[in-house]
């Protein structure tokens, strides 16, 4: 396979041994019913906002390749990375060419018409350095397409209310909280015009009706409602 990285391989620093031993794990004992629903919740609603929908992509982050292989059936020629050698070869069994990537040491080579980075940032202890490094990536034209977890919609403040705070534990890979407002902005502070929004819901993606509801309620009040909110921006404004 090519190497598709500036640096070549991925670091074999105890760092980035760690991250890919978590990840290796991750990507075999998730819930695949609950998170694929969600996965494909968030495709959906995606490709019904981008402009740009035909060229090359990226999809950084890419675990088992679930949405990368959305965006191929959609026509895209498609590129994603991991840190985690499992979601690499998970994703390259459908078909999809990827590769490892340590997104805090490494950069991906080549330029892309839309680059994903789908709850990604959370995960990553300067995500404005990296979200720069995607950046760079882009074609004059292209598009940003970043999602970021709401850590503190209600359903969050009722438990730490409660005094069960679900922030997770010592095995959560999460390292940095976003709220709408913080992910709108990092974005601003690399220099991207967000063109648009849009926000996942915290209700259950079925059954549909509800999942309509639940994506209205969360465009009406993203910091209480929302789930993750997903930002559409480039390099220049239109």
């Amino acid at each position: 396979m090519p190497e598709a990285v500036a640096g070549g391989r991925v670091s074999r620093s105890a760092d980035s041994a760690e991250k890919q031993a978590f990840f290796d794990r991750y990507w075999v004992t998730r819930d695949y019913r609950r998170t694929d629903r969600r996965t494909m919740e968030r495709a959906q609603l995606i490709w019904s906002r981008l402009v740009r929908r035909q060229g090359t992509a990226l999809d950084v982050g890419c675990g088992r390749g679930l949405f990368a292989s959305f965006l191929s059936e959609q026509g895209l020629v498609v590129d994603a990375t991991d840190i985690s050698p499992q979601a690499v070869e998970l994703t390259a069994q459908r078909g999809i060419h990827s590769f490892l990537m340590d997104l805090e040491t490494q950069r991906p080579i080549g330029v892309y018409d839309l680059v994903f980075c789908l709850e990604v940032l959370q995960q990553v202890r300067d995500p404005l350095t990296v979200l720069t490094r995607l950046a760079d990536t882009l074609a004059h034209d292209g598009e940003l397409v970043v999602s970021v977890p709401n850590e503190f919609h209600l359903v969050r403040r009722f438990c730490i209310l409660l005094g069960r705070p679900d922030m997770g534990d010592i095995e959560d890979s999460h390292i940095k909280f976003f709220t709408p407002e913080r992910g709108r902005d990092l974005l601003e502070r690399a220099g991207l015009h967000i063109r648009a929004t849009a926000h996942t819901a915290i209700v259950p993606p079925r059954p549909r009706a509800l999942a309509l509801f639940g994506q209205a309620a969360a465009s009406l009040w993203p910091s209480g409602l929302a789930l993750s909110t997903i930002f559409f921006a480039t390099k220049v404004r239109p």
